[in-house]
């Protein structure tokens, strides 16, 4: 729900002003199935989920690494 208009963006890792104090978690892809419930990253629950991740931030590559962008570029321009 991040990408509409008007719409402000949590920064990772941060509570929202909301019941239960649910957290922006970064996740892992493993981590995204029907599942998935915002009611399980909490204030909470985060420091238990960082220690099971042996303290790995799953945000890391996205600050890391260096996409190469060209095949996916010429993937996108062959279905157009």
């Amino acid at each position: 729900l991040q990408n509409r208009q008007g719409q402000l963006v949590a920064a990772p890792f941060s509570a929202r002003e909301k019941p239960g104090a649910t957290v922006s978690a970064p996740l892992l892809w493993s981590e995204v199935d029907e599942s998935l419930s915002l009611a399980h990253y909490t204030i909470e629950s985060m420091p238990k989920r960082m220690r099971a991740l042996g303290g790995k931030d799953p945000l890391a590559p996205v600050l890391t690494e260096t996409p190469d962008l060209l095949p996916a570029l010429e993937e996108l321009m062959g279905k157009l």
